[in-house]
């Protein structure tokens, strides 16, 4: 007789309003990458009024396909193959 499989593991699913506080948690200031992109650049994004809501939706869609695991073999090298800089 076979053991059952277990259930899967749900994914760690993330809200807007989760989204929001994690880009509001960088301190003013904050260093960018070797892009030029600041933490501050994004929170400005956020908080446009017109593209903001927009943004918001679009940035948690991404992030949830992220943590599912959910990124297509040829994406995954540019996303997750940066250099490290000291």
């Amino acid at each position: 007789m076979r053991e059952p499989a277990p259930d899967p593991q749900p994914a760690v699913q993330l809200s807007e309003t989760e989204l929001l506080r994690a880009v509001r948690s960088f301190p003013a200031g904050s260093a960018g990458g070797p892009d030029g992109v600041r933490p501050q650049h994004i929170l400005e994004m956020v908080n446009c009024r017109e593209a903001g809501p927009k943004l918001h939706s679009a940035l948690t869609g991404f992030v949830n396909y992220l943590l599912h695991g959910e990124i297509h073999a040829s994406v995954s090298p540019v996303l997750f193959g940066g250099n490290l800089i000291a």
